[in-house]
């Protein structure tokens, strides 16, 4: 069995667009920066090991690195939660998920994920960590064979940025995923001036996120945050520093 290991927001960031457009309705909303990273590559098959890893029911509460990686034909749950490499903490996990992944590696009806994760994973939620999925499958069959849900831990990286997303108040940079930094550190480009939350989340153009900005107290520009889903659950109204 070759197995091959792949995620959701984070790792497989199509929906990450950290898009800034100018709010004016007299004008066509301009992109200043376009981030959509590429598309996530597979993990070379990994070789059968003989350590023993944690059963699928004692994940629950160990951790993982920021790129998981694989052990035998299991993740490698060795990450000492206290440790520097520690990123996620696993929230769920099960090996009867029942689902299978299309072509490129992207699982065929997200709907089994958020079955044992909750809605709020494969998603951005204003002020909080992220929240993600990983899984593992079977390349030659494309089933999925486990699925563990993680919870970043909110530990900074070694550039001082924290995996929570931006809410009223936070600061953020120019990377390809929502870090918020301090306001006062040099990385801090963007200061959220106010929110909209879209709930449910929608498929939004540029010109439906721009009057969907109307209700923001300022900011001079906007951002859209989107899910695993490509849908539109937040937006973000901010100024530059």
């Amino acid at each position: 069995m070759g197995l091959a290991v792949a995620g959701a927001v984070v790792l497989i960031a199509a929906i990450v667009l950290l898009v800034l457009y100018l709010r004016d309705d007299e004008s066509e909303p301009g992109t200043i920066e376009d981030t959509t990273p590429e598309e996530t590559t597979e993990s070379p098959t990994a070789d059968e090991e003989t350590t023993e890893s944690p059963s699928i029911e004692d994940a629950v509460g160990l951790c993982l690195p920021y790129e998981p990686q694989i052990s035998g034909y299991s993740f490698d749950l060795s990450t000492p939660c206290d440790g520097e490499e520690a990123f996620w903490e696993v929230t769920a996990a099960s090996d009867d998920v029942g689902a299978s992944v299309d072509g490129e590696g992207v699982l065929a009806d997200v709907q089994a994920a958020y079955d044992v994760c909750g809605e709020d994973y494969g998603g951005f939620q204003l002020g909080e960590p992220w929240k993600d999925w990983y899984f593992t499958y079977d390349e030659s069959t494309s089933n999925v064979e486990e699925l563990y849900c993680v919870e970043a831990l909110g530990n900074p990286d070694a550039e001082g940025r924290m995996p929570v997303t931006p809410d009223t108040g936070d600061c953020f940079d120019d990377s390809d995923t929502w870090w918020s930094v301090p306001c006062d550190s040099e990385l801090a480009l963007y200061e959220v001036v106010d929110t909209v939350t879209v709930d449910p989340p929608v498929e939004m153009s540029n010109e439906e996120a721009n009057e969907q900005s109307a209700p923001c107290s300022g900011g001079e520009f906007f951002w859209q945050i989107m899910n695993v889903e490509g849908l539109t659950s937040a937006i973000l109204c901010g100024d530059e520093l």
